[in-house]
């Protein structure tokens, strides 16, 4: 298994763990790993093997706090409101799940380093995730 998919299997089964829905881990990592920031609502459920529908129904929480936004069938990402560090402050055990999650990601990272692979990527949308929920 490549980063990428340890990247986005580890937030699927963080978000499992959250919020009993493995497709909105897929879709932050997805964003965030993303070489541009705009793609079609059928790309996108395309590449993440679901439906629109599914899809639609996915995107709601990250279309209402402002982290995507949608237009003419097009989703465009637009990162987490400094707010989300304060949310996750007060929510301690979810808190520990995604620092726990972070750490994991660290961990791969690290490995796949150590065999040559190219992990620039990867550490920046780290530093990202830590700087977006407060973590360390």
């Amino acid at each position: 298994m490549g980063l990428r998919e340890a990247f986005l299997d580890e937030f699927a089964s963080l978000s499992k763990k959250i919020q009993n829905n493995e497709l909105q881990g897929r879709i932050q990592i997805f964003f965030r790993l993303a070489d541009e920031n705009t793609i079609s609502k059928e790309a996108l459920a395309e590449i993440l093997e679901v439906t629109p529908v599914i899809l639609v129904s996915a995107m709601e929480n990250f279309i209402l706090y402002g982290v995507v936004e949608e237009s003419d069938g097009m989703y465009t990402y637009k990162g987490y409101p400094p707010e989300f560090k304060d949310l996750v402050a007060m929510l301690p055990d979810r808190k520990k799940k995604l620092q726990e999650a972070v750490d994991n990601l660290v961990r791969v990272t690290d490995q796949e380093e150590a065999r040559g692979a190219p992990v620039e990527k990867y550490r920046r949308v780290i530093e990202e995730i830590k700087k977006d929920f407060g973590l360390t």
